[in-house]
């Protein structure tokens, strides 16, 4: 509806930082004055839909996109031949497609006013693309970090501005509700990637003692105050604690 879509809009307007990004803050959508009231009838797709407006939808299922793909990617690591870089290869090849997808076609996912969102895009390409050149015999380890990113950032801005209500004493536009969905959608969904990529598989108690601390640690990075997108500031953060905890538990031999 129109007076949803212009809520939207004006929540994401204001002056852009350096590098075209803008500064979004995690509020929740309250219909504006006069507006009518919300069809409880409508299925939660419409539901977020009428209230995010279809750009921002859009981008929401678009930033889960990646967490899909870890997913079918760890799968198909289960009948792969261990010992060879060729699975590494061909999804880093497909990553760095996805991103140059993803920058020729951004028009469909930037926000009303965001003049580009390189640096959403880039956040994502930093954090996973070089972790498959670095470790091509633990691709296991690119997909966790994609995942975490995918569906623990992506939930903690859809929550944050769907259901968010107290804010964070250390930055106002971060929500608790935001915070506790990237733990709560992140941590299974990672801990399935991690273990499901693992050739041979470790026991979940393992992968969850790998995983855990990368989330809350990419979780606690989300919330800190920045002037830019935090894609990339999260992605490392989950990258560098995934490498630390992978050596730690389980080995590199």
């Amino acid at each position: 509806m129109d007076t949803s879509r212009s809520v939207v809009e004006g929540r994401f307007s204001g002056h852009p930082p350096s590098g075209g990004g803008l500064v979004m803050r995690e509020e929740p959508i309250r219909p504006a004055v006069g507006a009518p009231a919300i069809d409880h009838s409508l299925s939660w797709i419409d539901l977020a839909v009428s209230q995010l407006g279809p750009q921002e939808f859009r981008r929401r299922l678009l930033h889960f996109a990646p967490g899909v793909l870890a997913l079918l990617g760890s799968s198909l690591l289960a009948i792969a031949h261990p010992a060879s870089p060729l699975p590494a290869i061909l999804m880093a090849l497909l990553a760095v497609g996805v991103s140059i997808a993803a920058i020729y076609w951004n028009r469909f996912i930037r926000r009303p006013g965001e003049c580009y969102c390189l640096q959403a895009i880039l956040g994502y390409s930093v954090s996973v693309i070089p972790l498959f050149a670095f470790f091509p015999l633990q691709p296991e380890l690119a997909l966790t970090v994609a995942g975490i990113l995918a569906f623990g950032d992506g939930s903690a801005t859809l929550v944050g501005l769907l259901a968010g209500r107290r804010k964070l004493p250390w930055n106002a536009s971060k929500t608790w509700a935001g915070t506790f969905a990237f733990i709560l959608a992140a941590m299974p969904l990672a801990v399935c990637i991690y273990w499901c990529g693992s050739v041979p598989h470790p026991s979940l108690l393992l992968a969850a003692l790998c995983i855990a601390p990368a989330v809350i640690a990419a979780a606690a990075v989300e919330t800190l105050p920045t002037r830019c997108n935090d894609n990339a500031f999260v992605g490392v953060s989950a990258a560098a604690v995934v490498i630390l905890m992978h050596g730690l538990v389980i080995g590199w031999w």
